[in-house]
């Protein structure tokens, strides 16, 4: 327990000013507008597949419920839900990083930096971003089960992690990712060191080691994979958004080349958070035309470079190694390649940032923090800084989502092409009795994407 309490007061410190912040985007949908939260007795039957909801993620409506119960529709309760919850998945992190790592001060450093990281505004100051949090939590307390049974062989463990993965799934569909997260674990750090003395790449090893991990806990992966049958069953039946979008850019190359710049886009972004933006849609971050397009050949060039990295920490350092691959692995449900609606989002980032900010703690640990004591200095120092400039960004991000306007004006500055930008500032300002901006954000969105006022209502009947 004892990082928990300055886990919980840095998260406060640094998302104490989203308390006053009004709802936004889809809280006014979700919350506001929501006459389903405003009685606990409505509960229940938020857990019900069938129900004609496009998205099944009840866990998150019923935290609003409960928040309703407190607060009404004052907004502060909510706000402190997130930061709580957020204290409480960074909390996670350590935990899970010290069994794997076998050592605290690391593990500490992962769980600071993760908390203090700027790409986790948008699911901690976003209220609809609860989804992320929510299935953080459980994502992390199934790979700690899974790392306790590896460790005791405890049978209650093992059922541990099929909950873990159940309520998961009532959270967020990228629950999903969590089998192959423990199967690259088991495999990389199965009792005999797989990379150190059998034939072939190193790739084919732990191609081999996963399937003899496989064979090891068959009954323990026959659950996982049976709940990411459901969670495709669900994908299939309950979401056309997977069935209408199509290829990005029409193509196979366009959708190949645009999956490679998002991969590499989130790498760019997870080590340098700047700047962020709320929307990625049209044309904020514009397709692939191809895959000769030279921004794909870049990022094909960035992606075949971490592969081969990785491949060499197989074999130097598993922790290095495992934690790169969770970052990878953790993407994958939200990577596009079985395409939805959402093209890009940073809170896509918040689960893989735990992979992240425990490679970067490990690197520190093994190149500054076990040297000389002038060499250790120098780590703490480096450390302090990165949270110094983690906890400044974060700070002031959090000041353009206090309410709509502000919202949409910072993203129109970050982001002049994004046509839901202008249109959703146009929208506020049409209310606000601002008729002239209105009319000009207006006109902008249509210059951007033509008949743009048609699309924007067909997205709202489809997703909302």
């Amino acid at each position: 327990m004892g990082p928990l309490l300055p886990l919980v007061l840095l998260c406060a410190l640094l998302y104490g000013n989203t308390i006053s912040n009004d709802f936004v985007f889809d809280d006014l949908l979700r919350i506001k507008h929501n006459s389903s939260i405003r009685s606990l007795q409505n509960i229940p039957p938020m857990f019900n597949f069938f129900a004609p909801d496009r998205q099944y993620r009840p866990l998150r409506t019923a935290t609003y419920a409960l928040d309703y119960r407190l607060s009404g529709l004052n907004p502060k309760a909510y706000h402190i839900s997130n930061i709580l919850y957020h204290a409480a998945v960074s909390y996670l992190v350590f935990l899970m990083v010290r069994i794997v790592m076998r050592t605290s001060r690391p593990a500490l450093v992962a769980a600071l930096l993760f908390a203090a990281h700027p790409v986790q505004t948008e699911s901690v100051a976003y209220l609809s971003g609860r989804r992320d949090l929510l299935v953080a939590l459980f994502f992390l307390a199934g790979m700690i089960a899974f790392l306790k049974y590896r460790r005791l062989f405890k049978a209650h463990f093992l059922i541990g992690v099929v909950c873990a993965l159940g309520v998961g799934f009532l959270a967020k569909e990228t629950i999903l990712a969590l089998p192959l997260v423990i199967l690259c674990y088991d495999a990389l750090f199965r009792p005999e060191a797989p990379f150190s003395r059998a034939s072939g790449g190193p790739i084919s090893r732990l191609a081999r080691a996963a399937r003899r991990s496989l064979e090891r806990h068959k009954n323990l992966y026959f659950f996982l994979f049976s709940g990411v049958a459901a969670v495709a069953f669900y994908i299939l039946y309950k979401s056309p958004v997977v069935s209408r979008v199509g290829l990005y850019g029409g193509t196979l190359q366009t959708h190949i080349g645009t999956i490679c710049r998002i991969a590499a886009y989130y790498v760019r972004l997870i080590a340098i958070p700047y700047p962020l933006c709320a929307d990625y849609s049209y044309n904020t971050f514009p397709v692939s035309e191809g895959l000769s397009d030279p921004d794909v050949l870049l990022a094909g060039a960035l992606l075949v470079t971490i592969t081969l990295g990785w491949s060499r920490l197989l074999r130097r350092d598993r922790i290095l190694a495992f934690f790169c691959a969770w970052f990878f692995l953790t993407m994958l449900p939200v990577a596009q390649i079985i395409p939805h609606h959402e093209l890009m989002a940073e809170h896509h980032l918040y689960l893989p940032a735990a992979g992240f900010c425990a490679f970067f703690a490990w690197l520190l640990e093994k190149g500054l923090l076990r040297g000389r004591p002038a060499r250790r200095y120098l780590g703490y120092a480096v450390i302090l800084l990165v949270l110094v400039v983690y906890g400044t960004v974060t700070v002031d991000r959090n000041r353009d989502w206090r309410d709509g306007k502000t919202l949409w004006s910072k993203t129109i500055v970050t982001s002049p092409n994004c046509a839901r930008a202008h249109y959703n500032l146009g929208t506020i300002s049409l209310k606000q009795g601002e008729i002239e901006s209105a009319t000009r954000e207006f006109e902008q969105a249509l210059r951007i994407m033509p008949g743009y006022e048609k699309y924007n209502k067909k997205v709202w009947r489809l997703f909302v």
